[in-house]
């Protein structure tokens, strides 16, 4: 006996996904906001095969599973709204120059532009 089920093609618009991102800094920490995350609509359409009888379930589900899609496409994107995480921290620096430590600590720590490229500025303390 075949095995039946259902099958689906999926399609998602926009395409390609884009997101905004903002770059900021707490702390020593470079960190990442996800701002601007669009609301991805996925759409099923139903994967025909040669088992009639999975032909038949997919097409009698597609509304269904255009819900879920359709759900599971705004819960996606309010979740992602608004998260951040850490890109990078900046650590201290520790020097051991012919028997004279000393350790750099950053300190005043911002975000720039330099030349289209991200710069990391800063002044530190030696300790």
């Amino acid at each position: 006996m075949a095995d039946i089920g259902v099958n689906y093609d999926l399609q998602y618009t926009p395409r390609p996904v884009r997101a905004g991102i903002r770059l900021y800094m707490s702390g020593n920490e470079v960190r990442i906001r996800l701002d601007d995350v669009p609301r991805v609509l996925v759409n099923a359409t139903p994967h025909y095969t040669a088992n009639p009888i999975s032909g038949l379930l997919s097409t009698v589900g597609t509304p269904l599973v255009n819900v879920i899609t359709m759900s599971l496409g705004l819960f996606a994107t309010e979740a992602l709204q608004g998260q951040n995480f850490e890109a990078y921290t900046i650590k201290d620096l520790s020097v051991d120059i012919q028997g004279v430590k000393a350790t750099l600590k950053p300190k005043d720590i911002g975000l720039g532009n330099h030349g289209g490229m991200l710069m990391i500025t800063g002044d530190f303390d030696i300790v």
